[in-house]
């Protein structure tokens, strides 16, 4: 896939990110490199080349994370941490999630997400 300067720096953006980001704040960040059509379809392109992945919020949304590619320990069906107080999603890249279903089921994604208080904000 061609690597445009939106691609890119949407790509430096989430790989510099220490929590999930959704597709509105990262449009608010490159605001005048793209539209927000073009933003979602750079993150599907990303999710696709597994650049990034998506996190399911409590809400029924969905931010984005770096992957395997630019984190240490990553996991595929890792935990993502929810905090209700300041709202960030950060992945907890080493606690996997995993169910045991029928033999009969094709597991391919499994989205966990733990919500409560973060450390950030308890102090």
């Amino acid at each position: 896939m061609k690597n445009t300067v939106a691609k890119t720096q949407i790509k430096e953006l989430i790989e510099s990110s220490s929590v999930a980001l959704s597709p509105n704040e990262i449009k608010k960040i490159v605001k005048k490199v793209c539209s927000k059509v073009t933003v979602y379809r750079i993150l599907d392109r990303l999710v696709d080349e597994e650049f990034i992945h998506k996190v399911m919020t409590p809400e029924g949304g969905v931010k984005y994370a770096a992957t395997s590619k630019y984190c240490e320990n990553y996991k595929p069906n890792h935990v993502h941490f929810s905090c209700k107080k300041c709202n960030r999603i950060t992945c907890l890249k080493h606690i996997e999630a995993t169910c045991k279903l029928h033999k009969a089921y094709e597991v391919e994604e499994v989205y966990c997400t733990i919500v409560g208080i973060c450390p950030r904000c308890e102090k």
